[in-house]
């Protein structure tokens, strides 16, 4: 004889199931928060300890830490600028490179680590990508001083003195009192050059590549930027 509809203990063991489907759900996201957790604690801690590294000048093993704990989710306003200084001061500035383009690949708007990236361009003498990407910056943020001297730097490297001259003086404009304004100074002309090239605000534009022996800005972000590299220039032609 075959029953029709359920017997008490057959909707008893399915509530039971039920109830025990529902609860095993709610563990599962409890769970997922506690991951999330402890993921944001291991980037701190992971963040903590490039910094530590940083500080004691070990920083091949900052690069290191900084490194994972971006992977690990820590906040990357905060750690690439950190990730960055570690690479330059450990010289090795191809490595700071590769990090700031890639990062600069989602977040082509962060004039701040573009400008970094300009500078260190500069110092390893590669003059027509370092323009290329202080053109950017000074586009989006005309008043931004420093990127106009270290424009000023990398045309003057590579020869193009008219322009080096207007972001030189542009700078002065900015700055008259500023941290490059005795350089600034000196490389201005009494008679300004006719330029090869004025910047009008289109975006990036041509520069010839040639050596100088003109020593590159010092590696450090304006005053108001996420950068303190410290006092000690880049060595020239590093890579």
């Amino acid at each position: 004889m075959v029953r029709s509809g359920w017997s008490c203990a057959t909707c008893a063991l399915v509530l039971a199931t039920l109830v025990a489907c529902g609860g095993s759900a709610k563990k599962t996201e409890t769970e997922k928060r506690l991951e999330t957790i402890q993921m944001e604690r291991k980037s701190d801690r992971l963040l903590e300890q490039g910094k530590g590294y940083l500080a004691l000048g070990d920083f091949n093993r900052a690069e290191q830490y900084l490194a994972v704990a971006l992977e690990n989710g820590a906040p990357v306003k905060t750690t690439m600028p950190l990730l960055l200084k570690a690479c330059v001061l450990g010289e090795r500035y191809r490595i700071a490179i590769d990090y700031a383009e890639s990062y600069l690949r989602s977040h082509p708007d962060d004039a701040d680590l573009r400008y970094v990236l300009g500078t260190i361009y500069s110092a390893v003498g590669d003059n027509p990508r370092a323009a290329e990407n202080l053109l950017m910056v000074v586009k989006v943020r005309p008043d931004y001083a420093d990127a106009r001297f270290a424009l000023g730097v990398a045309y003057r490297d590579a020869r193009q003195l008219g322009d080096a001259d207007l972001q030189f003086r542009e700078y002065l404009r900015l700055q008259p009192r500023g941290p490059h304004a005795a350089e600034a100074h000196s490389s201005v002309f009494e008679e300004v050059p006719q330029p090869t090239n004025t910047f009008t605000g289109d975006g990036p534009r041509e520069i010839r590549d040639g050596g100088s022996s003109i020593p590159t800005p010092l590696f450090s972000a304006p005053s108001s930027g996420p950068i303190d590299a410290g006092a000690a220039p880049i060595p020239k032609g590093k890579r």
